[in-house]
């Protein structure tokens, strides 16, 4: 499961095992985001920082090997 939360003073996303909690949860992103999304085929997740949507590769055991990518900037309204 993926969530923002605020709870740090700032929004961040993070990533939690559902229904199995029993993997401790971790921070997707290093400054920042909201709105994350699951691709298509669970691997991948993507959220918002800022203008830009930005995109991480997740293994829950694993945790994340390379720092997220922006994929594209721009102004969502």
């Amino acid at each position: 499961m993926a969530y923002d939360s605020d709870e740090s003073g700032r929004v961040e996303v993070y990533a939690q095992s559902y229904p199995n909690a029993s993997v401790k949860r971790w921070k997707v992103s290093p400054a920042n985001g909201s709105e994350p999304m699951w691709t298509r085929g669970g691997r991948e997740l993507v959220y918002r920082k800022g203008d830009s949507v930005m995109a991480v590769s997740v293994d829950l055991e694993k945790r994340p090997q390379r720092p997220p990518r922006a994929l594209f900037r721009g102004t969502v309204s």
